[in-house]
């Protein structure tokens, strides 16, 4: 009986230790899920998406702003609205984008582009619960008469034209006017004295062509004013960069005795 006693000590030590012996097991944290906008409901209890991007007052403001209007669609003058039908799902991530319809010249990659590039968003929400939404979102392309690719490089000519140094007599204005003063032929019938204002092109080489009235009046005295220009030793030309190009200028011919 004495030896049981120490049978059942013995057992009990062992299970002591075995329990002692054990390591505790942690507990893994629980997975943390991402936390979603919660919708602002209107009165109904239905919210719209919203763009989460600041300094846009709306979708289709964004799309204004950020739509790239391909240059071949602008060369072309291709102009319209494509749908874009896109899924949004409750992360507010926009799938699934994808043109419904194509003006060509590129205009449909564009408009998925601008579309996609929304994305995230807030989600929808009905009542209070985040639910995905199947979306139309139209993209407009417009070419304004002010912004159009024409307008752009009429510009673009119009200050190439434009040089750094600009066409002048030799010697300059005094120069000029002693010459005008020296050559013209005043018309017997001139009886009153004034101004005729005459434009010609200066060429590279510094001749005169296409020399005309600016606002013709009495032909005698329109005449007797180009030839007097006509007569004009050539001008140093105008430049760009130090080249030459050719310009217009405007010569004030006082017709006085």
């Amino acid at each position: 009986m004495k030896s049981l006693n120490y049978i059942l000590v013995g057992s009990l030590l062992v299970l002591g230790a075995c329990k002692t012996s054990q390591k505790p097991v942690a507990t893994p944290p629980a997975a943390s899920t991402p936390t979603m906008p919660k919708p602002v409901l209107n009165a109904v209890g239905v919210t719209k998406p919203q763009l989460l991007k600041p300094g846009y007052s709306s979708m289709d403001d964004y799309i204004a702003k950020n739509l790239q209007y391909p240059d071949d669609a602008k060369k072309n003058n291709v102009q319209g609205t494509i749908m874009v039908s896109a899924l949004l799902d409750t992360t507010g991530v926009l799938k699934d984008v994808k043109a419904e319809n194509d003006l060509g010249h590129g205009t449909a990659a564009a408009a998925e582009k601008v579309v996609q590039s929304m994305s995230p968003m807030s989600p929808a929400g009905n009542n209070g619960k985040v639910m995905r939404l199947h979306m139309k979102v139209p993209v407009n392309f417009t070419i304004t008469k002010a912004f159009s690719l024409d307008s752009e490089e009429k510009l673009d000519k119009m200050y190439q034209n434009m040089p750094d140094i600009e066409a002048k007599y030799p010697g300059g204005a005094t120069e000029r006017d002693k010459f005008i003063k020296a050559n013209v032929k005043i018309p017997a019938s001139l009886q009153t004295e004034g101004m005729v204002f005459v434009t010609a092109d200066i060429e590279t080489t510094g001749a005169l062509t296409h020399i005309r009235v600016v606002k013709p009046g009495i032909p005698e005295i329109d005449d007797a004013a180009i030839q007097v220009v006509k007569a004009m030793p050539k001008w140093i030309p105008a430049s760009t960069l130090g080249h030459p190009v050719k310009s217009q200028v405007v010569i004030t011919v006082d017709m006085k005795r």
